[in-house]
């Protein structure tokens, strides 16, 4: 198997399907699977990003998408204010979370600062309306 170094300092590995759920190393890769069927990428802080995430940008229906996706496996979703859908997926997030189908720590959460906010005095503003948005207390990727 060949390696491929994405930004970010992890490096994965291509995987394959009914590879165990333990982390595997080699030639420099660590990867693993949640519940053998979504791979994830060992960063070099320690954490597991899921290497399949659910892109929510025009999403229709957002929290039902949201909750079914989660339900289905998924474990990275992918939001941003600028697609104006955040309060949804927090609804989501809830319900799934309510439900005992996953934790907040079972989920890698990435949202954007978007380009209104990159000043000094509005990214901590926006990142405080995201987290309001989705109803948790952090972020695994702020972009």
């Amino acid at each position: 198997m060949s390696s491929a170094e994405p930004s970010g300092g992890a490096v994965v590995m291509p995987l394959e399907p009914g590879v165990s759920k333990e982390p595997k190393s080699g030639a420099d890769a660590v990867y693993a699977f949640v519940d053998d069927i979504m791979p994830l990428a060992l960063l070099q802080s320690g954490d597991r990003m899921p290497l399949v995430g659910l892109g929510t940008a025009g999403a229709a229906e957002t929290s039902q998408a949201v909750a079914v996706a989660i339900r289905s496996g998924y474990r990275h979703i992918d939001c941003a204010e600028f697609y104006k859908n955040q309060a949804e997926i927090g609804q989501a997030l809830k319900e799934v979370f309510d439900e005992g189908v996953v934790k907040r720590e079972d989920l890698f959460l990435t949202s954007k600062v978007w380009n209104n906010h990159h000043s000094k005095a509005d990214v901590k503003s926006a990142i405080n309306n995201t987290l309001r948005d989705l109803g948790v207390s952090y972020l695994d990727l702020y972009l």
